[in-house]
This record gives C-alpha cells, sequence and structure tokens, in this order.
C-alpha cells in the first residue's frame, strides 16, 4: 500500500507546524502528543472532532483502493468461478453451483456495505469542509479547501 503525504506549504501552516514541534519535542519519542493523552491513542476531548477527521482521511485512503478497484471485483468473482470448478471437478455439480454462489454473494456483500461505508466517509469529509481532489496518479484525495496538491496540478471538484 502507498501512503501520499502532501505538505502544507501555506505560512500559518508552517509556524503551527513550528510550534507544535516546540511544544512537543519528544512526541513520537514516548513524550507527549499533540491532541492525545499522554502514554495513548485516546483522543482529548477538545481533540475528538480532530481525530475523527483524520482517521476518516486515513479510512477513505485505504477503503478507496479497494472497495473502488475494479481489479480487486473483477480477482473476487474470478475466484469464484475457479472454486465453481475445482468443485465440478471433485463433487457433485449442485454443490459447485452453490458454493460458488455462495461466495459470489458475499462477495457482492462486502463490495456493497464498502461502497456504503466509502460514502458515508465522502459525505463526512465533504460536510467537514474538504474538497475531493484527483491526485497525479488519478486516486481521489480529499484536502482541506485552502490547500492544493503539490506540483503543476490543477485543483478541481468532483
Amino acid at each position: 500500500m502507498q501512503v501520499r503525504m502532501y505538505w502544507d506549504p501555506r505560512l500559518d501552516a508552517r509556524v503551527r507546524e513550528a510550534a507544535t514541534i516546540t511544544t512537543h519535542p519528544q512526541a513520537g519519542n514516548g513524550g507527549t502528543v499533540p491532541g492525545l493523552e499522554q502514554g495513548s491513542l485516546k483522543p482529548l476531548p477538545e481533540a475528538v472532532g480532530d481525530v475523527a477527521v483524520l482517521k476518516d482521511l486515513v479510512t477513505f485512503d485505504v477503503m478507496a483502493q479497494y472497495v473502488a478497484d475494479r481489479t480487486q471485483k473483477v480477482l473476487g468473482y474470478l475466484a469464484c468461478a475457479v472454486l465453481t470448478v475445482l468443485l465440478l471437478i471433485d463433487r457433485s455439480p449442485v454443490e459447485a453451483v452453490a458454493s460458488g454462489g455462495a461466495v459470489a454473494l458475499l462477495f457482492t456483500v462486502a463490495f456493497k456495505v464498502g461502497a456504503i461505508r466509502l460514502g458515508k466517509i465522502t459525505q463526512r469529509l465533504t460536510d467537514a469542509g474538504f474538497l475531493a481532489v484527483r491526485d497525479e496518479q488519478g486516486a481521489q484525495r480529499f484536502l482541506r479547501p485552502e490547500q492544493q496538491l503539490p506540483g503543476p496540478s490543477v485543483r478541481c471538484n468532483l
């Protein structure tokens, strides 16, 4: 899995970064971390909303690679066909078709549930003010309204 992190080039972001590094010099090395309780991954009450948005951003990136990927769907259904053929060789046709159909139904439900969940995350990110954009590889990403992808790419709403 490839994760892309984009540095925010705005001056106020750089000022926030410097202040955070000054305030939390040992973050990542057992020290305090902004927005989290000491020694845990539990967000402080004032940071719960921001942490939820960050979680949605990460979840969207991971899910978008698998749920919306046509190759994953093709491979899943191809596996169902291979299963059916293998069972046809070894068992009765009724068992083979029933088993292949059951696995295909399981894949269909899993892809549908994933698409619904991805849609809900997309809606939450949009409601939080993020803009849907396509990066240089064509993958959908979400950026804050004032943020843009690095390089000469043009930001566009989807």
